[in-house]
């Protein structure tokens, strides 16, 4: 079952009262003359700089933040971006050392989900095809 189905509450175990987060990115799905291309978005690496730094994009795709989560996501989905907004999911693969907040990381693979609208990253995810190659990111992040 999707986590998009239901949105009823369930009561906090613990019985601390449950909030509802506000959804900052509403549905825009049917306004397509407001989504921005994705070489105008701030943060947008082109293809030959991304290849530069031993990288390249495997998804470059606008769709429903529905279809990223389905597609894409195997955490849990952000309460603040409506089902139906639209977003560019940008999904790239390096193929050596790649530095995220200046850590490196060892075959990177970098997922960024910008508003397809304002531009803006309500997400970024950065996993390793290596068995290791979070570790150095991981420590780094610990220390912060």
């Amino acid at each position: 079952m999707s986590a998009f189905k239901s949105h009823d509450l369930a009561p906090d175990p613990d019985g601390k009262q449950v909030t509802v987060i506000d959804t900052k990115y509403k549905d825009n799905k049917g306004k397509m003359l407001n989504v921005k291309k994705v070489e105008s978005i701030d943060g947008y690496v082109s293809d030959a700089d991304l290849s530069k730094k031993g990288g390249k994009y495997i998804v470059k795709e606008l769709m429903t933040y529905k279809d990223y989560f389905d597609k894409y996501e195997d955490g849990g989905y952000n309460h603040t971006i409506d089902p139906n907004r639209m977003v560019w999911v940008l999904i790239s693969k390096f193929d050596k050392t790649h530095y995220v907040d200046g850590s490196p990381v060892e075959k990177a693979i970098v997922t960024s989900l910008y508003d397809g609208e304002t531009g803006e990253m309500p997400e970024m995810g950065v996993t390793s095809e290596e068995p290791n190659g979070m570790a150095q990111f991981l420590k780094d992040k610990k220390k912060e």
